[in-house]
């Protein structure tokens, strides 16, 4: 248990925040202001290994459902990881400076529960050429469409959440106008192109507040 007189409770307390929530803060907060060449050159090479990968020689169908299923998890997993950090530690640092509860993740959640079913159930299917060669096309023909609309609008949510954490952050307010987080957004769905525009911003908005 941390003593109320530990250095570390007390780093919090100048903070204003728990201890958990604190370290919940640090690691977020460090993925969130990764430097933006590390960004970039991450997202490039899992944008074109996944896309090399699929040219990989195999043996059958199954192993290239595999190939994909675990290049697409890494990929997409690391990029919604990213925009969470930026949201958690974005809006955790505008409940700091308003007195405010954190909001709850849950565009997050639905996305990456939405793209976790997809991956593993094209990655399952049983099929003998590729995913969409099953053996009932009726159910899976329905199954994938709804399941792709789900993480697609939901990934844009978590984006959009991400963005206007930033802005709450950046503004000390309890919400912002839509038309004020449709710029941060973008930088955000352009990721490779836009960290370059946000590493300043996210930096000054993570930074600890002064000690009085």
């Amino acid at each position: 248990m941390l003593e109320v007189g530990s250095p570390q409770n007390e780093a919090c307390s100048r903070l204003g925040l728990p201890y958990s929530d604190q370290m919940s803060s640090r690691w977020t907060g460090r993925i969130a202001g990764l430097n933006p060449a590390v960004v970039t050159i991450l997202f490039l090479v899992l944008f074109f290994g996944v896309g090399i990968s699929l040219h990989i020689p195999s043996t059958g169908a199954r192993v290239f459902r595999a190939i994909w299923a675990v290049g697409n998890a890494i990929f997409l997993g690391s990029l919604l990881l990213w925009h969470y950090s930026l949201f958690e530690a974005a809006d955790k640092r505008s409940a700091q400076q308003l007195g405010a509860k954190p909001r709850r993740p849950l565009p997050f959640i639905v996305c990456a529960t939405a793209m976790a079913a997809f991956i593993l159930i094209v990655a399952f299917a049983r099929a003998s050429g590729g995913p969409s060669e099953t053996s009932d096309p009726a159910i899976l023909g329905a199954i994938f469409p709804a399941l792709m609309a789900l993480g697609v609008l939901s990934y844009f949510a978590a984006i959009w959440s991400a963005a206007d954490a930033l802005m709450r952050a950046e503004l000390k307010r309890s919400s912002v106008p839509w038309h004020m987080s449709v710029g941060t957004f973008l930088l955000e769905f352009y990721l490779p192109i836009g960290i370059w525009f946000l590493h300043k911003r996210i930096r000054q908005a993570l930074a600890p507040s002064p000690a009085i």
